[in-house]
């Protein structure tokens, strides 16, 4: 890949705000995802669980196709793929919200075969009940049978379960660095792993305590950093873990690479001619605006084959 003027490996870390993890399309594409959402969340102020899963996999998709350009003849990355899983809310199987307390998943595959995993449950202050910069981390939910669930101790049960299949013999609160609330507060979109609120998620789990609590006390990590932390040598926010070890746990994953048959790249000519691209298979194709000629870039993916219930890359 050549340039005139600024680079496109350059243009996207300026987009992205920070260096791109290992210089690989799934590095760039889940940074520049993660960005993406971040912007949408300012825009569109507290998303609800299904505009926020919205955003993330639509924000995938849309980064992908320029990842790709950029970072498509590369040396393959320490991450061979990259998985999204949904936790179903309407449902009471093994991977409802209901029984596991998180809306969603996020895998990363690694050439030794194990993976990198977070689960994520979305909370926000868009409530008049709940001050700003607070979230409720008390959302209990009566079933018809008349038992309580409680989403918090779904969720803490879900990430210790995993760390004794680790083979953690006492796992608690204090393990779960990779369990995550993904706080949409302050026009900010960050995580709060449950082990920094480890005395506020011992109190709840005795139906004592605040149920809410102020983010800003605690050491939130934002949401980008987050998903770049998946791209480290070692990691603080994810659990690395042997593959059939989160079976029954994990949702059914979409890889990345199958979301490149949701959109097509379409480029762009400013007009201006002061900020051009050549990018392969096309003769000049500046990625600003749209206001001049507008043409269809054609890539071809290799695609997975065929899903099973965790996605091909993530069979055990």
């Amino acid at each position: 890949m050549s340039s005139q003027g600024v680079g496109l490996e350059d243009w996207l870390e300026s987009l992205a705000g920070q260096k791109l993890p290992d210089k690989s399309v799934i590095g760039c594409c889940v940074s520049l995802a993660a960005k993406s959402m971040e912007a949408i969340n300012l825009v569109e102020h507290r998303l609800d669980e299904e505009g926020l899963t919205a955003s993330l996999v639509g924000s995938l998709a849309s980064a992908l196709p320029l990842s790709f350009l950029a970072f498509g003849s590369n040396a393959p990355s320490q991450v061979c793929e990259f998985g999204w899983g949904q936790y179903r809310k309407h449902s009471s199987d093994a991977w409802s919200e209901s029984m596991r307390g998180a809306d969603f998943a996020l895998l990363v595959k690694l050439p030794s075969g194990r993976v990198r995993l977070s689960i994520f449950q979305a909370k926000s202050d868009w409530s008049e009940s709940i001050p700003d910069g607070h979230i409720k981390i008390r959302q209990n939910r009566k079933r018809k049978d008349g038992a309580i669930d409680k989403q918090l101790k779904a969720l803490h049960d879900t990430g210790c379960d995993l760390m004794r299949r680790k083979g953690e013999v006492s796992p608690g609160t204090q393990h779960l660095t990779w369990v995550h609330y993904l706080c949409q507060i302050n026009g900010q979109l960050c995580c709060l792993p449950l082990d920094r609120i480890s005395e506020q998620v011992a109190l709840e789990l005795q139906d004592k305590g605040d149920p809410v609590i102020e983010v800003d006390g605690f050491e939130a990590v934002l949401f980008c950093q987050v998903l770049a932390d998946a791209f480290n040598s070692q990691s603080c926010n994810w659990l690395e873990i042997d593959l059939p070890e989160v079976d029954g746990k994990v949702p059914e994953c979409i890889e990345l690479t199958s979301l490149a048959k949701l959109m097509n790249l379409i480029v762009g000519e400013d007009g201006s001619g002061s900020w051009q691209l050549v990018l392969k298979g096309c003769d000049r194709s500046p990625l600003v605006g749209l206001s001049g000629s507008v043409g269809k870039l054609s890539i071809q993916y290799e695609l997975p084959p065929s899903k099973d219930e965790l996605g091909s890359a993530f069979k055990p």
